[in-house]
């Protein structure tokens, strides 16, 4: 069978091959049901758009590059998931890159995204790169940071994380803890959650002791359970926060493994509202899923076409606390 043109699908859909056009790379523009029909008869005949071709007319590929590496973290997994199917929706193509965060700098993961040409390279920073501070500002324009501010000079979209310890170590200290262990990571980017936890302490006016944060090994995920589980024995926490999901799920697992349960014995206050988190009943530090998802696809759609703002942007999202039954309240 001959190749499919445009022309193809305008003619059996009955309709003009700019609104054809318009269906594939931007469907808002098309009432709905004719958007359905084309989209129809491009599913019925198999029509590829040549987006190499469409690149080289508009100077835009419609895609986006985006680099992770933690793809088995369910709440990225999710928001990877959620982000593609929104901006296919919306005529965009998402580029999957992966990287060993434990090696890569951002100059890697720049560089790594750049050399497919993609209209927007999206990344979490890991380790700064010099080069990267110094990209000019027509090239940091096409970035955007997500979770971790590295770079001022380039957007980022970012959860406030320091609120978040704020929001769990404040709600742990109404319910009369005061022996709360914080759990964290030694990062090479860090996000100073200990700094929220430290503000809860001292706007409650309670002593803080900072022998109650536990900084674990980042890419040392087999010494994890080992050393919460010490740190629980020597410091007899009765809260725990634990400011991952992944160490959340360690803390549960060693928590279990001491005999104790979770709440009657210690309270627990994890992070990322996982399916986990939910079956069990544990409190977590949550974030506004929806609203984070359509927020990252308009950005991103805005930041390709040159409608968002000249000037940098810093998106900070607040995270909120999701109630369950994982913390008692010991102030009786």
């Amino acid at each position: 069978m001959a190749d499919i043109s445009i022309k193809d699908v305008a003619m059996r859909a009955g309709v003009s091959t700019m609104t054809v056009t318009r269906t594939i790379n931007n469907p808002e523009l098309v009432k709905e049901s004719t958007r359905e029909k084309v989209q129809a008869v491009i599913r019925e005949l198999g029509y590829v758009p040549d987006r190499t071709a469409m690149a080289l007319r508009s100077g835009k590929s419609k895609t986006v590059g985006l680099t992770l590496f933690d793809i088995e973290n369910p709440f990225i997994s999710k928001l990877v998931m959620h982000m593609d199917r929104r901006l296919q929706k919306r005529g965009y193509s998402v580029l999957l890159s992966f990287v060993n965060e434990e090696v890569s700098d951002d100059y890697d993961i720049y560089s790594s995204l750049r050399r497919f040409n993609v209209d927007l390279s999206i990344f979490i920073p890991t380790k700064r790169s010099q080069m990267v501070a110094d990209l000019s500002p027509e090239a940091a324009a096409k970035c955007l940071q997500l979770f971790r501010m590295g770079y001022s000079g380039m957007d980022a979209f970012i959860v406030d994380d320091i609120y978040g310890a704020y929001l769990g170590t404040k709600h742990l200290l109404e319910n009369g803890h005061e022996r709360i262990l914080l759990i964290d990571y030694h990062q090479r980017m860090p996000l100073y959650r200990d700094r929220g936890y430290y503000r809860a302490f001292q706007e409650m006016g309670i002593a803080y002791n900072e022998n109650m944060v536990l900084k674990l090994a980042e890419f040392s995920d087999e010494e994890h359970a080992p050393k919460i589980r010490q740190a629980i024995l020597e410091k007899k926490p009765t809260a725990i926060l634990a400011v991952t999901q992944k160490l959340c799920e360690t803390s549960i697992t060693v928590i279990n493994e001491l005999g104790l349960k979770i709440c009657d014995d210690i309270s627990l206050i994890g992070y990322d509202d996982t399916v986990l988190a939910q079956h069990l009943g544990i409190t977590t530090v949550a974030h506004p899923f929806d609203e984070m998802i359509e927020k990252m696809v308009q950005w991103t759609i805005d930041k390709i076409n040159g409608t968002s703002p000249a000037e940098i942007s810093h998106i900070k999202i607040k995270p909120f606390l999701q109630m369950r039954n994982s913390v008692k309240n010991i102030k009786e």
